[in-house]
């Protein structure tokens, strides 16, 4: 027999974000009739079938390790809603809203659930500690691009080989290879493949893979001996690190919006020559293009030209 919300708990729920319309159509299309309110069947009969109203919310479990809600007869994601989350009950084993609480530092009135499900395809939150999203969509940008969820991907395709050091550099976009060739005449005498040899080599002996990338500065700071690139794009650059002293990740980030699972260096050496990005907050891009822009001409980086104008050299 079917058990229809009361207007102010359908409200509720839909106003939620707990509740993933479209992905619940999907996971329930053999039974669900393409005219029905796929809310209305969760709360109707959904939820007693053991349906499950987002990917995160495992409804036969939560029943299970709540059973004053079961025995009771409660919609199980009214009672997460109104109530479970703030007692930092868990709505299924692969979502911990104690520790996500704590580590997204949410306001208490925030359902953590529901802030999860907003951010899950960034890169920015993960459900459980122990899981990098950071470091799983820079390895898979195909996963990024699609916006699809890395936690739910990464358990589905069990995907987790690890990347050669190459495969990784390549991945990121931050190896000039134009410029490893030009810097090190003897690469290219040889002839050989500048990014087989960076990782063989090249780092080794301090070469540096880009402009902005200044390898004995950032290996200084190596606790241990490791590729200075493969480090800044996984671990570095997300905490902040300066690849150079002349570009600031965390600053360029946060001023032009760029989502984590993106490299703010990459971002800046593909858009430097616009003349509309500045490195760091110190130089302002726009006052120097307007005294220069005549004598530095287009298509060229203001910042390096002003490096030159003070007679200062990477």
């Amino acid at each position: 027999m079917f058990s229809y919300p009361s207007p102010e708990d359908y409200e509720a729920l839909q106003d939620s974000g707990l509740f993933l319309a479209d992905w619940y159509r999907t996971e329930y299309a053999a039974s669900l009739p393409g005219h029905v309110d796929p809310l209305m069947d969760f709360c109707a009969r959904g939820w007693e079938a053991a349906h499950a109203p987002n990917p995160y919310f495992d409804t036969a479990t939560y029943l299970q390790s709540n059973p004053e809600v079961a025995r009771e007869k409660l919609n199980p994601l009214l009672h997460y809603l109104r109530q479970g989350d703030q007692e930092g009950r868990r709505p299924c084993a692969l979502f911990d809203p104690a520790w996500y609480r704590a580590t997204y530092n949410l306001d208490t009135v925030e359902n953590t659930l529901a802030h999860f499900l907003r951010h899950r395809a960034t890169g920015r939150v993960s459900p459980i500690p122990g899981f990098d999203p950071v470091r799983y969509l820079r390895t898979h940008p195909d996963v990024f691009n699609s916006q699809a969820d890395p936690f739910l991907h990464a358990r589905a395709t069990h995907d987790f080989t690890v990347p050669t050091e190459a495969d990784i550099i390549a991945l990121s976009g931050l190896f000039d290879a134009t410029h490893y060739l030009l810097e090190n005449p003897d690469v290219r005498e040889h002839r050989s493949n500048p990014l087989i040899h960076f990782c063989g080599y090249g780092w080794r002996e301090n070469r540096n893979p880009n402009l902005y990338f200044d390898t004995s500065f950032y290996a200084a700071r190596l606790e241990t001996p490791a590729n200075p690139l493969v480090h800044y794009y996984l671990i570095g650059e997300p905490a902040g690190w300066l690849p150079c002293p002349h570009f600031n990740p965390a600053w360029y980030a946060q001023f032009y919006d760029i989502p984590p699972a993106r490299s703010a260096l990459r971002h800046y050496l593909e858009h430097r020559r616009t003349q509309a990005y500045s490195p760091n907050p110190d130089f302002d891009v726009a006052a120097h293009v307007h005294a220069f822009k005549q004598e530095m001409g287009p298509n060229r980086d203001p910042f390096v030209d002003f490096l030159k104008r003070k007679n200062v050299l990477f």
